[in-house]
Formats: structure tokens, C-alpha cells, sequence
């Protein structure tokens, strides 16, 4: 897994994840995304376009992230490669996230 993190626009957060979100990565997953979002952005976007597979532990990690962004609220969109987004509608986990097919969807 390669991680990148940016900013589209002022108060807006990035975080590109590619490649496999499994057990051994999940954890660096987590925690960069617990460092952006207690950075306090009004908008945060996880991308996960380029993300071949994600594991029960990558799915624990967003879980995790949505009740800290709610918490803060903050606002969060996820972008979902058809892996991702199948696996989320799978668990019925769709609902808790703003699912787009890109990351401009989610800016605008």
C-alpha cells in the first residue's frame, strides 16, 4: 500500500491510498488517517480509486475514522475503486459514507 496526503483547497484534506489495504497494512492506514482528521479539516477525502483489495482491518480503520470525523465534524467522502465500493455495499457499510466514483465529486 502507498499512501499520499494533500490538500485540494484550504480546509479541504486528501488521502490517497493504492495498492492492497490488508491486516499488515491496515494499521499505517489508520493511523494516517487519524493524523488528518485531527488536524481538524472541514472536509476530508479518502481515495481509494487505485485500491485493489481492502481487508476486514482496512474496513475497521474507515469505520474508526467515520465516528472521529462525526465527532468532530468533520466532513468525509470516500472514493471507491469497484473493489471497495462492493465490499461496502456488501456489509451494508455504504451509508455511513458519502461514496463517489471520483475525487472531484467529492472537492465540489
Amino acid at each position: 500500500m502507498h499512501l499520499k496526503i494533500n490538500s485540494a483547497r484550504p480546509g479541504t484534506a486528501i488521502v490517497m491510498a493504492r495498492g492492497e489495504i490488508d491486516m499488515m497494512t491496515a494499521p499505517i492506514f489508520g493511523d494516517a488517517l487519524g493524523a488528518v482528521c485531527r488536524t481538524a479539516p472541514s472536509h476530508l477525502i479518502v481515495d481509494l480509486s487505485d485500491v485493489e483489495f481492502v481487508s476486514l482491518s482496512g474496513i475497521t480503520a474507515l469505520l474508526e475514522l467515520e465516528r472521529h470525523c462525526r465527532d468532530a465534524t468533520v466532513d468525509l467522502s470516500v472514493v471507491a475503486s469497484p473493489v471497495v465500493r462492493h465490499i461496502l455495499e456488501v456489509l451494508d457499510l455504504d451509508k455511513w459514507f458519502l461514496v463517489t466514483g471520483n475525487t472531484h465529486c467529492s472537492v465540489a
